[in-house]
């Protein structure tokens, strides 16, 4: 009812009840996507309403830098997701929820531990230090990890472009990510609540040798290093005594379940309005002893003081509780270096006790590991902002905001004393990493919006201030008593006591302004300009000015397209402007800083000499500056029949300049060897460039009773090095466990971090292959003494001449020369599918999401495909090569004298293509002759999965992989296995 918090909401039929006090009363109809009406009711007691459909998302507001924006004049470009896309999806962070749906926007999840989040990269990655976009919460900065609350989430828009971004100058890079909370509306209070509760289990974890298959393969494996060798007689399959323990089962067997609870209220007058709400969700892991828990909370208000005056506040409280279990990060690594002949617990002794290593084993019991380290992360955090808004005068408005972040983390780990036979350490350790964080923000805006017959002005003003501090500490103790849950250092009687930290701050005061200007509606110019200036630069490069431009064309409004009535919307825009970022940069890199730490100040003969002291930490830079961006945007945005098909197609290309990267400084520069590592210094040494396409497709109808929804998203980008800070230099990175030295290079010419090593030939079939193999070279063997047949066979493709240079000619001999570009980590397409459809009540969604053109190195092969030390394998080494059965896997060996499965090469190179179903959701809306017996407004139930395939060709535990920049798409012993939910919520409105 207008004018009053009178109202209902119909049912799945669009039927509806209403009580009004007066006949004379207007109703309003509105449903997102149409038209909202108006009715008088005229003493009638049956109204039906007909709504039109709107022209789809064009006089949609949109989020942008301080403020909002009609979507049909937007000129840069800006992505929207709204809140109800997502509010029941499971997602750990903002990053999750963004997977897939948006163009130009690549999220990669690469572990499914409980709480954790996932990386992303906006149109390429932009810098060699691999940072993350801007994330502003309600106008402020804020988290983007999992302290927010999924559901409390109105709209999310990705800022992709200069022209979009450069309201934030210093900082918009590599993007901006504009998180807008919901508030309440004029009306009754609107209750709902919403509870899931499912399951999670493990996706693809390997398949590991059982007992017999286990000696009988290690067996096999010494035999072919050594004929000879003499071999324990119980260590045999067919010894009874032997324990058969599944070490998968144990340490990744847990019943993952999940749980959700949220409750929010909802409502306002004319003068206010609010929204509440509150959250619980846990999280347990498929590993043993692994959760996440949070409790949160928000409260948004806002009040209209007079015609002229409001005021608001949106505030967030959360507190997190998480249980690692990470073993240093070194997760999967549990199932193999454990075997199946070692007992989980002492048979011989009656009062317990973890079982003891076997013969042939040096390692310890995981479970013992996992029940004995005690790990405890407390998170908590507070997040809001406060503002004024006053209209002094008609069209002119002055806004106030002042904002915080604060926050602490507070980590505690105690590691009980253990006996595991081979292992063993008889005193214990406790262990806190604390750290506590505060961000104050203030924004001052000035804006002003006129139209002038057929010009319409936007002007925008601001001032800009944060300030943030932090401090922590780090401790270490150890000689504690036979006792779980020890938390005072003051109980360790051992003398080394490890004590450090310091504070932390950062400083940045911006100005910055907008011009939008636009004639009879069809010619558009956006200007805007940012000056940042940041404590962590010196005098000369201490502020920095970042300028875009942008212009759109609506064609669609001109004469001579107004008779083609297929066409709603066309318009045509492009964007050049500068972004800046310093957050790869330390403090205090123009002025000398000292530290305590060991250091290799002088060398004698033999190079061991070290002392402690102080000494210069780092050489001064007073030339180092901002890491910048140009970018240029290009895009048509058009709309079909009546908007029920729209979409988008972009081209851009970004350049980054003045990469900063430490380059190492001789020992004659007084900085010396610091804990083993050569002294650097911090220089802008690079430059980068990415260019690609974006399209994006949306269609929506209604058929009858039928409405549908059909999206589609996909992005091209190809990165390149072009610059780095002197000829021929390369920035090697990333490893593996048990594998040779680095497998990522970045160097001019080709995409960052490639995968680097020799390519496989083939496998070397006879004895004669391998003699004539080591008889194309001058002097020693083609590859190493005792290469033998089933062995690998690298491609001889260049070697060095007299002067150390490298040169594109085989010499009979693989060496460093040899190893060269074997695989790219960056996909060429990414692409996203969302099927929504709804028929009387029942709803599905359907939501894919891939990559295509991606290469994945399969690192764990070296231990699936071989015996690692002492670890246990997988059953894939049955497909080993042997001389009856040659296949393209290297022969089963316990020392690898060839380097198959060390040596970085082509083999474990493998196509990262996937497509995933990461969404089926099916739910059913109860009709209201039902829930009004139940003496609710609207009640849905829902079945929930996600994770339920995925076709690929890769043969490892999932091809969805990150890890940053330079070290992106490798799968390690460090990863946590992926998960498959299943589950189901309740959806209730009162």
């Amino acid at each position: 009812q207008k004018g009053t918090t009178n109202g209902t909401i119909t049912d799945a039929n669009g039927e509806y009840t209403i009580t009004l006090p007066d006949q004379n009363s207007v109703l309003v109809f509105s449903f997102v996507g149409y038209i909202t009406q108006e009715v008088a009711v005229g003493g009638r007691n049956v109204i039906d309403v007909s709504l039109v459909q709107d022209i789809i998302g064009l006089d949609e507001l949109i989020v942008i830098g301080y403020g909002y924006q009609k979507k049909s004049d937007l000129t840069g470009s800006v992505a929207s997701v709204k809140g109800e896309e997502i509010q029941n999806l499971s997602a750990n962070s903002i990053n999750q929820l963004l997977q897939g749906r948006v163009s130009g926007v690549f999220v990669a999840q690469s572990e499914g531990k409980p709480g954790d989040g996932a990386d992303i990269i906006i149109r390429g990655a932009g810098s060699i230090n691999g940072v993350a976009p801007l994330y502003i919460i309600d106008g402020i900065r804020g988290p983007s990890d999992n302290a927010l609350n999924v559901r409390d989430i109105e709209s999310i828009e990705i800022l992709k472009d200069a022209s979009a971004a450069a309201i934030y100058g210093a900082e918009a890079a590599h993007g901006v990510v504009l998180i807008t909370t919901k508030k309440g509306k004029q009306g009754k209070a609107v209750v709902n609540f919403n509870a899931s509760y499912g399951n999670r289990k493990p996706i693809g974890l390997p398949d590991m040798l059982q007992t017999k298959d286990y000696i009988t393969k290690k067996r096999e494996a010494w035999l072919n290093d050594d004929p000879g060798r003499v071999i324990d007689p119980s260590f045999v399959p067919t010894n009874p005594a032997w324990p058969n323990t599944d070490w998968k089962d144990i340490m990744f067997g847990g019943k993952g379940a999940e749980q959700n609870y949220d409750f929010s209220v909802s409502g306002g007058s004319e003068k206010m309005t609010y929204y509440i709400s509150s959250n619980y969700k846990r999280e347990d892991g498929i590993m043993v002893d692994n959760w996440f828990e949070r409790y949160a909370g928000r409260v948004n208000t806002e009040f209209k003081v007079s015609d002229k005056v409001r005021v608001g506040e949106k505030l967030m409280v959360s507190k997190r509780k998480i249980n690692p279990n990470d073993d240093d990060g070194r997760d999967l690594l549990k199932i193999f270096r454990a075997v199946p002949t070692m007992e989980v617990y002492d048979p011989t002794n009656p009062y317990g006790g973890w079982g003891k290593t076997p013969i042939y084993f040096q390692g310890g019991n995981p479970l013992g590991f996992a029940l004995q380290r005690h790990q405890i992360t407390n998170i908590f955090g507070v997040n809001g902002s406060a503002y004024v808004e006053i209209e002094p005068f008609a069209n002119l408005k002055v806004r106030g905001t002042v904002g915080f972040d604060l926050g602490s983390n507070d980590y505690n780990r105690f590691e009980e004393a253990y006996d595991y036979g081979a292992i063993a350490n008889p005193t214990a350790r406790l262990m806190k990493d604390f750290r506590n964080f505060e961000t104050y923000t203030g924004v001052l805006t000035v804006s002003y919006d006129k139209r002038f017959g057929k010009h319409d002005l936007g002007l925008l003003a601001g001032y800009e201030a944060l300030k943030g501090d932090d401090r922590g500490f780090f401790a270490s103790r150890s000689g504690f008593p036979p006792l779980s849950g020890v938390e005072s250092f003051d109980l360790g009687i051992s003398s080394d006591f490890q004590v450090s930290g310091g504070p932390g701050y950062n400083r940045i005061l911006s100005q910055f302004g907008r011009l939008n200007y636009s004639y009879a509606g069809k010619y558009l110019l956006q200007a805007n300009i940012r000056r940042d200036g940041n404590h962590k630069f010196g005098p000369e490069n201490k502020w920095g000015i970042f300028p875009s431009f942008s212009a759109g064309w609506k064609l669609s409004e001109e004469d001579f397209l107004s008779g083609v009535a297929a066409i709603s919307n066309l318009k045509l825009r492009a964007s050049y402007g500068t972004l800046g970022s310093d957050a790869a940069i330390p403090p205090y890199l123009y002025s000398t800083t000292y530290t305590s730490r060991k250091i290799h100040y002088f060398y004698t003969q033999n190079g061991s000499d070290r002392d402690g002291g102080y000494s210069a930490y780092n050489m001064p830079n007073n030339a180092i500056k901002w890491e910048s961006m140009q970018m240029t945007n290009l895009g048509i945005d058009f709309g079909l029949f009546q908007n029920k098909l729209s979409g988008s197609v972009e081209y851009y290309i970004k350049n980054t300049k003045d990469m900063i990267f430490n380059v190492e400084v001789p020992l004659a520069s007084g900085i010396g060897v610091i804990n083993d590592n050569p002294g650097s210094i911090p220089t802008n040494i690079g430059e980068m460039r990415n260019s690609g396409w974006d399209f994006g497709l949306l269609y929506q109808n209604r058929f009858g009773g039928l409405s549908l929804n059909i999206g589609a998203n996909a992005s091209f980008n190809t990165n390149e090095i072009t610059k780095l800070y002197k000829e021929n230099s390369v920035l090697n990175d990333g490893g593996a466990e048990y594998m040779d030295g680095s497998i990522c290079r970045t160097e001019v010419g080709q995409p960052m971090g490639y995968f680097y090593g020799y390519i496989v030939e083939g496998i070397f079939q006879t004895q004669v292959e391998v003699d004539a193999a080591n008889a194309l070279g001058a002097a020693g063997p083609y590859q190493e003494a005792a290469t033998a047949p089933g062995d690998f066979k690298y491609k001889d493709i260049a070697s060095f001449d007299a002067n150390g240079k490298r040169i594109m000619q085989p010499d009979g001999k693989i060496d460093e020369a040899d190893k060269t570009f074997i695989g790219n980590p960056w996909p060429k397409m990414i692409y996203g599918l969302n099927l929504n459809a709804e028929y009387k009540g029942i709803d599905m969604t359907l939501f894919f999401q891939g990559v295509s053109g991606v290469d994945i190195y399969h690192a764990t092969k070296c231990a699936e495909r071989g015996f690692k030390g002492d670890w246990n394998s997988t059953t894939d080494i049955f497909d080993a090569w042997s001389a009856d059965k040659p296949t393209q896997h290297p022969r089963l060996t316990a020392n690898d004298p060839n380097g198959n499965l060390r040596k970085h090469s082509s083999y474990f190179v493998e196509d990262g293509s996937y497509l995933k179903l990461r969404t089926l959701q099916i739910g059913y809306t109860l009709p209201s002759s039902v829930t009004s017996r139940l003496f609710v407004s609207k009640l849905r139930i829902y079945f929930n999965a996600q994770n339920l395939f995925t076709l690929t060709k890769y043969t490892g535990m999932d091809p969805e992989l990150g890890g940053g920049v330079r070290t992106r798409g490798i799968e390690g012993m460090d990863l946590y296995p992926k998960t498959r939910l299943m589950s189901f919520g309740v959806d209730v409105t009162f």
